[in-house]
């Protein structure tokens, strides 16, 4: 049930995001996904990328979801999402250990936050709402469960 959810945070303009590849290195190699149905954002829409687009699997995620088609991608202890296209990075995310994270739980980037505090992980937060049963997160759905601080 592993997710990482990106956003668009153009406000003026639907974003096409073809082609877009999700990456997070692992050892030797990379897991990615690409983008290639013509996926377009609205402005502030999202989409998940997975470890499975499988709902028994991903505990019934929500649509756009993309997936790895491997499992345990997102490491608990740290890790770098890289998010490109045609060899342009776009993004680069790396988050630290998160050695208290107890299953179930998600860390949530609050909406009112600023887009430029992301990589300030005292800005993060354990999400409170849920979305499959006990299951805390907001998968594509604003992150207004949290406060920024």
């Amino acid at each position: 049930g592993e997710w990482v959810e990106l956003q668009s945070t153009r406000t003026d303009c639907i974003l096409d995001v073809s082609n877009l590849v999700i990456s997070s290195p692992r050892g030797t190699g990379v897991d990615t996904v690409t983008i290639s149905d013509g996926l377009t954002l609205n402005p502030g829409d999202s989409f998940l990328v997975a470890d499975s687009s499988d709902t028994t699997t991903n505990n019934s995620l929500t649509t756009p979801l993309y997936s790895w088609q491997s499992y345990d991608v997102l490491k608990n202890d740290g890790d770098e999402i890289d998010v490109t296209l045609g060899g342009t990075t776009i993004d680069t995310l790396t988050y630290p250990s998160f050695g208290n994270l107890e299953t179930g739980n998600s860390v949530s980037f609050p909406s009112d936050c600023q887009w430029t505090d992301r990589s300030d992980w005292t800005r993060w937060s354990y999400s409170f709402d849920t979305y499959f049963g006990t299951l805390a997160g907001t998968p594509n759905a604003p992150n207004d469960d949290v406060t920024c601080f």
